[in-house]
């Protein structure tokens, strides 16, 4: 440890993923380590374990086994024709490699016109349906019916009434579920983490964002998911709770999560 001076990430942004991922490590006399690793995503939380290419001072030495603390660890392949896959995503949009990877898993689709529409707001139905199929769930559409007085037979009805049953949602004071609303982000977050079985921590006490505070009710989501780095929104700004969550924004909170969640059941 003594010869450690400095070490950073390099060729990370705050999307999900990246081809290329570098570890760079300038020991005190001057020498600089550098580990190459292809197709992965490094980030922050989690002892990890893989297999990376080192460089010393530039010159080629090897393959190298190490150690890492990374928030998600994941192989993904990308094809050039990525990029067509919705004819307005562009592969420089920052959430463009989230889009894709839940596109590939079949988590998410696009319109019958081949776009993706990533900056249109997701109402509380689509919502659900993203948040099934990421729990990879395919609820028997006879069966989960009728559970709100506004949710009969719909397309959506299958989702939202097994949401309900899961504890993932409840309807309003009016018993009505508004499957049509905008979902805001901070309802958006709150799903999410119900999905998934994230459990909240009462401990946490550092408030994240200026417009959100310990005395809002939805503080406990919107701190986990910022402590667990699901979210974009850069620390000590605002949050803007109230705004409408986008589809290209909760591709990459949803993303984020089950890259995490990938990775400690694999490596425990």
């Amino acid at each position: 440890v003594e010869y450690i001076d400095s070490y950073t990430y390099k060729n990370l942004t705050d999307s999900a993923l990246k081809r290329d991922c570098n570890y760079s490590i300038l020991d005190k006399i001057g020498g600089n380590s550098e580990i190459k690793v292809s197709s992965y995503y490094l980030k922050n939380i989690g002892e990890v374990k893989l297999l990376g290419e080192y460089y010393y001072n530039g010159e080629y030495m090897g393959e190298t086994k190490i150690e890492a603390r990374s928030t998600n660890f994941v192989s993904f392949d990308f094809n050039t024709d990525d990029s067509q896959i919705f004819s307005d995503l562009d592969s420089n949009h920052k959430n463009f490699n989230a889009i894709i990877y839940l596109r590939k898993e079949g988590i998410v689709n696009g319109y019958s016109d081949g776009t993706f529409k990533p900056e249109n707001f997701v109402n509380r139905a689509e919502l659900l349906k993203i948040l099934v199929e990421g729990q990879d769930k395919s609820p028997d559409g006879l069966v989960y019916k009728d559970c709100f007085p506004d949710v009969k037979d719909d397309w959506y009805a299958r989702y939202v009434c097994y949401a309900k049953e899961e504890g993932w949602v409840n309807g309003y004071p009016d018993g009505t579920f508004k499957p049509e609303q905008t979902v805001n982000k901070v309802e958006a977050i709150k799903m999410l983490l119900n999905s998934q079985g994230v459990a909240l921590d009462s401990q946490i006490n550092f408030e994240f964002y200026k417009d959100v505070n310990s005395e809002d009710w939805f503080w406990p989501y919107v701190s986990k998911a910022k402590e667990m780095s699901l979210l974009e929104e850069a620390q000590g700004g605002n949050f803007e709770p109230d705004a409408g969550m986008r589809r290209a924004s909760i591709c990459e909170n949803l993303m984020r999560l089950l890259l995490q969640i990938y990775t400690e059941n694999k490596w425990g």
